[in-house]
């Protein structure tokens, strides 16, 4: 499937660090890259990204409930005010289509082993769940745990993978 987002991300002029990066993930796969299909897995919730940081938004939100539901909601409306409504809606529904589930099923339908997959995620436990089915076929370049919130080396990280 193209998407634009894609070819616009590979006009940009990259920093020095970003491009050692990528210099670094390209000389460890086995395979020659441009031979492997990219797989990027992002199936993090926008409110999981709230969990562990100190943002305004959200303290001013937690301190308008302690239930586990409010926190929820309180989550939710704090990433409304980040993304905007429309983002917030935007990011929710692609990160529903692009879980790891979802590139098993693309994946058994492309229905060769000859293919080799580079694949990133949000969630190492995703990427564990593409090895653990189609084994040998996934390279995935060692990532730090990046966790929450982002640091500026993992997004970094991001646009490497992603490009």
């Amino acid at each position: 499937v193209y998407n634009p987002m894609g070819y616009y991300a590979r006009q940009l002029l990259y920093s020095t660090q970003v491009l050692k990066m990528m210099r670094k993930t390209i000389e460890a796969c086995p395979f020659p890259i441009h031979d492997m299909i990219g797989v990027h897995i992002r199936s993090r919730a926008v409110k999981s990204e709230l969990e562990r940081t100190s943002s305004k938004q959200v303290v001013h939100h937690q301190q308008h409930s302690q239930s586990e539901e409010g926190n929820d909601i309180n989550k939710t409306l704090a990433a409304e005010e980040m993304y905007g409504s429309e983002g917030y809606n935007i990011a929710e529904h692609w990160r529903s289509q692009t879980n790891a589930f979802a590139f098993i099923n693309q994946i058994s339908a492309m229905n060769s082993i000859s293919y080799s997959y580079f694949v990133t995620s949000d969630d190492p436990a995703a990427v564990e769940i593409l090895k653990a089915r189609f084994d040998s076929q996934i390279f995935t370049a060692e990532r730090p745990d990046c966790g929450l919130p982002r640091e500026t080396r993992c997004v970094q990280y991001a646009l490497v993978d992603m490009v």
